[in-house]
């Protein structure tokens, strides 16, 4: 099935912009399969642009199924530098690692290389105050 998907051609969804083939099939799986909601489905749309985006201004895999551990280190280190939010960063990444999970899954890539990513959770704040009872 997704063989005769992976053509070059690029197909416009939703008034959202180009995609190729690759992640419209993907984007039918969240939408058909997986029953995520359309802004959901935006937000992982988002964040492959974002990612291609990123590949192509910094010289890195040449198109996302050749993406290295290296590249997505490059890319995590990007994030950290913007000052993105925990939590951005995080949505990010979880939108990536699903992409590139289902890719495994279609067998077009034998590994997820957003498979090792792992967040540092923040320290939990502490409650309360310390001082002495007189």
């Amino acid at each position: 099935m997704i063989e005769r998907l992976l053509k070059s051609v690029k197909l416009f969804v939703n008034g959202g912009g180009y995609v190729s083939d690759l992640e419209a099939t993907f984007i039918t799986y969240l939408t058909s399969e997986r029953q995520y909601s359309d802004e959901t489905v935006k937000a992982y749309r988002e964040d492959i642009d974002a990612f291609r985006h990123f590949l192509s201004e910094t010289g890195g895999a040449t198109d996302l199924l050749s993406v290295s551990k290296l590249d997505v280190q490059v890319y995590l280190s990007q994030l950290y530098d913007e000052h993105k939010a925990r939590t951005t960063i995080a949505r990010k990444i979880s939108s990536l690692r699903s992409f590139y999970e289902f890719m495994v899954r279609e067998h077009q890539i034998t590994q997820n290389p957003f498979a090792y990513v792992t967040l540092k959770k923040r320290p939990a704040p502490l409650l309360g105050s310390f001082t002495k009872r007189k």
